[in-house]
């Protein structure tokens, strides 16, 4: 859902909040594993910015 071409996030701040802190705790992690199994880190750092742009819309 898109509001002036931003993404808008429809759930409650405290979920959006705990998504950011875990986020901020495991990107490296997840980007780590994303670059071994995928072989290319711009491939990784692709689908791992698209998996945080879904989880934020989701808000779950």
């Amino acid at each position: 859902m898109t509001v002036h071409g931003k993404a808008r996030v429809n759930a409650p701040s405290g979920t959006v909040d705990c998504l950011r802190r875990a986020w901020e705790a495991h990107e490296g992690e997840i980007l780590g594993f994303l670059q071994h199994r995928l072989g290319v880190r711009d491939v990784a750092e692709d689908v791992l910015h698209d998996v945080f742009v879904k989880s934020m819309l989701q808000g779950t």
